[in-house]
């Protein structure tokens, strides 16, 4: 993150884009949003990066597509870890665990899928958080994809309005 400040010190946006050129712009946000789960300083910089390219005149909306769509697939990792973690989770906890399941699983078919949208598209917290406690739950992916990628698109999308209309209250 402080490499990307440091070189927007020196370069405007839209000279960036210029030099990275468009479509190389969309495969960095892709692979971004792909990994940006997995490293503090990855997660950090995904949001600097999108802000950037879409002050140097790429389309927000595809911006947030394409990151909204990678970022879901990045998720698919820690569901299956979460999927995976459950056949080992001791004794002390699988009670816990069987009765979040029974819970989750015992809702209106749009509360939770509702839930996860608010959660991914409107909270500055990590995905990973959800997805892991969902997946442990026994509770279908196939019934989060459509949460997950429309909340990220959600995010990725305030996140650049924000951004550019408050420069533009300065």
């Amino acid at each position: 993150m402080i490499a990307v400040f440091t070189v927007l010190l020196f370069v405007t946006p839209e000279e960036l884009v210029g030099v990275i050129g468009v479509t190389n712009g969309y495969l960095v946000v892709f692979l971004l949003a792909l990994f940006h789960g997995f490293t503090a300083f990855l997660a950090t910089s995904l949001y600097p990066v999108l802000v950037t390219f879409s002050l140097g005149g790429m389309h927000m909306f595809l911006l947030a597509l394409i990151g909204g769509i990678a970022g879901a697939l990045g998720n698919l990792i820690y569901f299956y870890i979460g999927y995976k973690g459950r056949e080992v989770i001791s004794e002390k906890y699988a009670k816990r665990v069987n009765g979040f399941s029974k819970w989750v699983n015992k809702q209106p078919r749009v509360v939770i899928p509702a839930l996860a949208f608010m959660y991914f598209g409107f909270t500055p917290l990590p995905n990973e958080f959800l997805i892991l406690s969902i997946s442990v739950a026994d509770y279908p992916f196939r019934k989060m994809i459509l949460p997950l990628i429309l909340g990220n698109i959600a995010l990725m999308l305030t996140v650049q309005y924000v951004a550019i209309n408050g420069l533009k209250l300065l």
